[in-house]
């Protein structure tokens, strides 16, 4: 059986224990998608073995329950079970944040050899500005539901042009003593406004150390600037 996936999209969460039944095996919680498809057992079986291979589950793992696995295989179930009718799309919401570092640098791992395996896509929703640049060929930086910045990944945290960005990027500590000791950081005074109420002209004048007046009337277009990224900015640079 062959399933259309150019155009189907799948996801994991954040918090796999949350996402998985408590009462379903690793095998029940890997089938069920492909009970509810009318896949045939022969293919359901293989389909379920190659996905575990893939993500690195035990094959002893089959037969365990979620609360019995540590939580970097959780998220490897979770992931399998996205991926198991073919998925061209994998939306990743935060899920890293529920891992240790040691294990989340495992599954970034794995992220990028499904993404050469499979030809997969996968959309990050991360505040992991690390986790970004080594996973993302592009980034949207958003901010309270709007794009602010959008590009070419090394582009743009080379060369940051929306004043969210930069801000955001200097908020990122350096491996290196002398550099960090020597680095500024700008600080974000205020709290985000609702997004339910979101200000007038730019979101983002109420918290912008480059605030004029017209930032405060008129909303900014997105708009390509001199690297080829696109800036909500009226005072980009």
């Amino acid at each position: 059986m062959t399933l259309d996936s150019h155009l189907d999209c799948r996801a994991a969460f954040q918090n796999p224990l949350g996402a998985l039944s408590r009462r379903q095996t690793v095998y029940q919680s890997l089938e069920e998608p492909l009970l509810i498809h009318g896949v045939p057992r022969r293919e359901r079986e293989e389909r379920i073995t190659r996905l575990m291979d893939l993500t690195g589950l035990p094959g002893s793992a089959r037969d365990r329950l979620p609360r019995s696995l540590s939580g970097g295989q959780r998220q490897r179930v979770a992931i399998a079970r996205a991926l198991m009718l073919d998925t061209g799309i994998l939306i990743c919401d935060e899920p890293l944040s529920a891992l240790d570092v040691s294990i989340q640098a495992q599954i970034v791992k794995l992220f990028v050899s499904l993404q050469k395996e499979l030809g997969l896509t996968v959309v990050m929703i991360s505040h992991d500005l690390a986790v970004v640049r080594e996973m993302c060929s592009d980034v949207t930086v958003m901010y309270l539901g709007g794009t602010m910045e959008a590009g070419e990944t090394e582009t743009l945290f080379e060369h940051p042009q929306h004043p969210y960005t930069q801000a955001l990027l200097s908020s990122v500590p350096s491996p290196d003593p002398q550099i960090e000791a020597e680095r500024s950081r700008i600080i974000l005074e205020g709290d985000p406004p609702s997004p339910m109420d979101p200000p007038p002209g730019c979101s983002f004048h109420t918290r912008c150390q480059r605030t004029q007046d017209r930032c405060r009337v008129e909303t900014p277009l997105l708009k390509k600037d001199s690297k080829g990224n696109t800036v909500a900015c009226h005072f980009a640079g």
